[in-house]
């Protein structure tokens, strides 16, 4: 859907998508070269999991240390190895 919205663009309707879009294709007008494509969560399993925390808060949030709830992905990603979806 992502990559849908960024090659094709985004209808004003959809609000919550049209100013982040907007965004990505001001700057990226500025680019000689650009690609965009789908990675499945399971290849970048950290910002798979970032991404489905992210969902369940309000606001932004930094971390200045590695998060309990993503301590098995940071070894994952270390030692090049990846665990199955809900490990």
């Amino acid at each position: 859907m992502v990559v849908n919205l960024l090659k094709n663009g985004c209808p004003c309707s959809h609000n919550c998508y049209y100013q982040l879009v907007k965004a990505i294709h001001d700057v990226s007008s500025e680019c000689v070269i650009l690609g965009c494509r789908h990675i499945y969560g399971k290849a970048n399993q950290m910002a798979d999991v970032l991404s489905k925390h992210g969902l369940t808060l309000m606001g932004s949030r930094i971390f200045e240390w590695v998060p309990d709830f993503l301590s098995v992905c940071v070894l994952a990603n270390v030692i090049s190895t990846s665990f199955p979806s809900g490990f």
